[in-house]
């Protein structure tokens, strides 16, 4: 009798945790929206256009001490092209020599995937133009604002990444 209602037990507890891991994590998304909205981070979108015509609009968290919102924005398209190229091309690589010498289905489908999802860098914003300054009386608002967004850049681009390598085919 105890191990039949130990058994009944043990499925319900189960799927307690479920739910509380589901409200746990919604709770905790909001906790980090309450903690951006204090810090004075805002949530800004960046339409990123290249000379190839490849285009994507990215979300990157602005923090309240962007004094130059160009120069963030700037830092962040550059960022987010150097950084993407960087991780998808390998990847678009290995799919298509597997797809090449004959790995099948699954190698074909995701060299498709990867195709032509490289971003040319002609006439990406230079980070020349945002230099560091020194000397008593240096404004170093551009150059800062440019460094944060080159950092939410890279955040952008792989968190893209890694949503691509969760459409790759596996069966």
């Amino acid at each position: 009798m105890r191990k039949n209602l130990l058994l009944l037990l043990i499925p319900a507890a189960l799927v307690g945790c479920a739910d509380l891991n589901t409200s746990l994590q919604g709770m905790n998304d909001n906790l980090k929206s309450i903690n951006n909205s204090l810090n004075g981070m805002r949530t800004t979108n960046i339409q990123v256009v290249t000379s190839r015509g490849l285009q994507t609009t990215i979300s990157v968290d602005t923090p309240a001490a962007v004094c130059n919102t160009t120069a963030f924005k700037d830092g962040a398209k550059a960022s987010y092209v150097r950084s993407w190229n960087d991780l998808i091309r390998s990847r678009a690589m290995m799919w298509h020599l597997k797809a090449q010498s004959g790995g099948g289905n699954i190698a074909k489908a995701n060299d498709r995937l990867y195709a032509n999802k490289s971003f040319s860098t002609t006439g990406l914003p230079l980070e020349s133009n945002y230099q560091l300054q020194v000397g008593a009386n240096a404004n170093n608002c551009n150059y800062d604002s440019f460094t944060k967004g080159k950092n939410a850049g890279m955040d952008a681009a792989s968190r893209d990444y890694n949503a691509i390598l969760q459409s790759e085919n596996s069966q």
